[in-house]
């Protein structure tokens, strides 16, 4: 199983909406563009959504997937990353840094996004548990 996180990378990459100026009619405020043209780029140069194509390729057409069962999951990605993958609580403080998640309640510390990484993990994998907390 690959489990992935639902990003609409077609809506992350829209363009900047031009800002009317109120005082000057027919000229606009500066909207920053230019950093949301860049962001663009960055998006889309790391391929998140051909990854995706290739993945689900792979495991719906291929012959691999009959031979190896590869299941293609696609979780929500909000809270992830601020979620902490020992206690499970949601707390934006406790993502230090772009690279550092420090839980505010328990004494969990480690890398932001392999936390992150767990966390999704889990969520794709929730619905393949029983009652009893077996894996199915």
């Amino acid at each position: 199983m690959v489990v992935l996180e639902e990003l609409s990378t077609r809506n992350m990459t829209r363009r900047a909406r031009p800002v009317a100026d109120p005082d000057n009619p027919g000229q606009y405020l500066p909207n920053g563009a230019s950093a949301k043209s860049g962001l663009n780029k960055a998006i889309l140069g790391k391929g998140w959504f051909r990854f995706e194509l290739a993945l689900q390729s792979v495991s719906r057409y291929q012959s691999v997937s009959r031979y190896t069962g590869t299941e293609v999951r696609k979780v929500l990605a909000a809270y992830t990353s601020q979620r902490c993958s020992e206690c499970g609580l949601v707390d934006p403080k406790s993502r230090e840094s772009q690279a550092v998640f420090r839980c505010t309640t328990c004494t969990h510390s480690g890398h932001a996004d392999i936390d992150a990484a767990k966390n999704i993990l889990a969520a794709g994998r929730a619905d393949r548990i029983n009652a009893c907390g077996v894996q199915l």
